[in-house]
């Protein structure tokens, strides 16, 4: 392969016996001759050579000039410098400076030159190698950086458990830079050593089986702000004898946020359908008990007329006198009866009046008083006579008492106890005179202290499958808060439940 060689030289002697010894060397080297320093600098970077060879000094300008030149507009060329014996010092000066090698003009010139020329080009070419594959490797770094640096979560490179590289997007996800994270563990990304050990086991485990793992986990931000991250872990390796791993934390909380967000929403849409279909089964209800009602009506009102005729017949010593008293008091009652589901069923407005709160809770009890006494429970009323009016709406408050009534019949029967159980209910005026009580009270099963905080949620139900759907208190609980009043319970497991009604007085 041919080589270039520049030869500048202003001793035409010298340049004679420089390009025979080149040219007899058989190494196939092609030599041009300038004889003036200025005009060899413009062949340097008018042409391509393979090599330089230089007079130290001459007239226009000397091989460090040369060189300097070279340095200053960034050619990279190998250059050696030729010169006169006894200069050996300037020589290796030159050398500091960038010159590649340098010979003597002695009586060994002509053995070395060839020698010096060949070591010269071998050394550029293994500079000009490496150089590349270090700019190579300067530039498949910059990409992977760059590739690495437009990924929008962090990236940590990890070797023996220490960081070696971060991405800047690092900074967004941990409030930490890039070069505060060098060197140091991973650790400092999550909230205690125990969690940090956890995944770390974790994650090293999975990978000695598989090439990649992913998980949630909860790390920690520079300002100790708690994040969710998806930490997606790769090998670097094929093993991992080095512990090498590359992970990318993706920052996911909003997400997880909005997500629960939407579950909540759903749930909240999914019992306004519930609710808007158990209005209509209740509204259907109402009707059918209308119906029910308006038709026992008829028949009872023939009833009670035959009976109070019978009555004003026959004489009040007369043996059946009082059977017929007896069948009349009960006519009466499901009179009463008939016209409290009518009320109660009507679909009326929320109308707010002056009444007594005694009224609805002896309405509620009339409706269940038989069926409290086949379950074998006593009720206990304890209501005050000189209480002064509230202003209420009595049918809604009627459905709220026939909820605790019902609701504390449920609890009495789950303890399964042949004796049954008490449902007691107190009416007073409050201390201040401003506020009327109602305490309901039983002897049921109770309810445990993790649920009091969600019975008054709609759809949440203790109750078994069948039981109920969890609609009744919620719906007591918006109709007291319609009344301006306020309802709270407590509550002990096997010794029963009571709920404190607070309404204001007029």
């Amino acid at each position: 392969m041919s080589r270039k060689i520049l030869l500048i030289e202003d001793n035409p002697d010298h340049a004679e016996l420089t390009k025979k010894i080149l040219i007899s060397s058989n190494d196939g080297y092609q030599v041009d001759y300038v004889d003036d320093a200025r005009e060899g600098l413009n062949r340097i970077f008018q042409q391509d050579y393979d090599l330089v060879l230089s007079d130290y000094r001459m007239p226009s300008l000397s091989a460090l000039d040369i060189l300097g030149e070279l340095k200053k507009r960034g050619k990279n060329l190998p250059l050696i410098i030729i010169t006169s014996s006894g200069n050996e010092k300037v020589a290796v000066e030159a050398m500091k400076r960038g010159a590649y090698d340098y010979v003597v003009k002695d009586f060994s010139y002509e053995d070395t030159l060839s020698m010096v020329i060949r070591k010269a080009i071998e050394r550029y070419n293994e500079i000009t190698v490496r150089r590349k594959a270090e700019q190579e490797l300067q530039e498949s770094e910059r990409k992977i950086r760059s590739i690495l640096n437009a990924i929008p979560h962090g990236v940590l490179g990890l070797e023996e458990h220490h960081i070696i590289f971060a991405n800047n997007a690092v900074e967004n996800v941990f409030g930490w830079r890039p070069e505060e994270l060098i060197g140091k563990s991973p650790r400092i990304l999550y909230r205690n050593s125990e969690e940090y050990e956890n995944i770390g086991k974790r994650f090293y485990s999975m990978l000695e089986k598989q090439q990649n793992y992913s998980e949630e986990f909860i790390c920690r931000r520079k300002d100790n702000k708690e994040i969710i991250c998806m930490i997606s872990a790769s090998r670097m390796d094929e093993g991992l004898d080095n512990k090498r791993i590359v992970a990318m934390y993706e920052d996911i909380t909003e997400r997880k946020r909005a997500e629960k967000q939407l579950e909540e929403a759903y749930r909240k849409l999914k019992d306004a359908q519930e609710q808007l279909i158990q209005s209509s089964k209740m509204a259907a209800m109402g009707q059918l008990a209308a119906g029910i009602s308006h038709e026992l009506n008829q028949p009872l009102t023939g009833i009670k007329g035959f009976i109070q005729a019978i009555l004003m017949d026959i004489d009040k010593n007369t043996p059946i006198y009082e059977d017929l008293e007896k069948i009349n008091r009960q006519a009466e009652r499901m009179d009463k009866i008939i016209k409290n589901i009518r009320l109660y069923a009507q679909k009326a407005r929320f109308k707010l009046e002056p009444i007594n709160i005694n009224q609805p809770i002896e309405d509620s009890f009339m409706l269940l008083e038989q069926q409290l006494r086949l379950h074998n429970i006593k009720v206990e009323k304890h209501l005050a006579q000189d209480l002064p009016k509230i202003k209420g709406d009595a049918n809604q408050l009627q459905q709220v008492f026939l909820n605790l009534i019902t609701n504390a019949r449920d609890a009495i029967d789950e303890m399964g106890r042949e004796s049954g159980g008490i449902i007691s209910v107190t009416t007073e005026l409050d201390k201040n005179r401003y506020v009327v009580n109602v305490i309901f009270s039983d002897t049921g099963c109770g309810i445990k202290e993790e649920d009091l905080g969600n019975i008054f949620n709609p759809f949440y139900t203790s109750k078994s499958p069948g039981g109920g759907i969890g609609l009744g208190l919620s719906i007591c609980y918006r109709i007291i808060q319609d009344h301006k009043a306020t309802i709270n319970v407590e509550s002990a497991i096997g010794k029963g439940t009571t709920f404190f009604l607070k309404f204001p007085a007029i």
